[in-house]
């Protein structure tokens, strides 16, 4: 009886060890940049509005966006997460910060 509880109770421990260490290691760490972009090692969000302003300007946010929709985690004085979403045919990423006012922002993929 006891080693029928024991194996799922370790199993649950393994798969929030792996969670966890997804946000540590293979998720992009975004830093804060120049005129209101987010930078990482390989990727550029440009701002596009603050989450109210963005429903004004067409773009709708989802309610709720799967975990697996991350792209990354924000460091610094702005932390928080991205999520990535798609809205009229268009990418966008959704940046929520991890305080208690969550007033969040929109950023769009920067391309040359």
């Amino acid at each position: 009886m006891r080693k029928k509880l024991i194996i799922p109770i370790v199993m649950m421990i393994i798969l929030f060890i792996s969670w966890w260490a997804k946000y540590l290691f293979f998720v992009p760490h975004f830093q804060a940049g120049p005129k209101n972009t987010l930078v990482s090692t390989k990727t550029k969000l440009v701002f596009v509005a603050i989450s109210p302003e963005a429903e004004k300007l067409g773009i709708h946010i989802p309610d709720f966006i799967p975990f697996w929709k991350t792209i990354g985690v924000v460091d610094g004085e702005m932390k928080g997460t991205l999520w990535e979403f798609k809205d009229n045919g268009k990418t966008y990423v959704s940046y929520h910060p991890d305080v208690e006012m969550d007033v969040g922002s929109v950023y769009k993929y920067f391309s040359k």
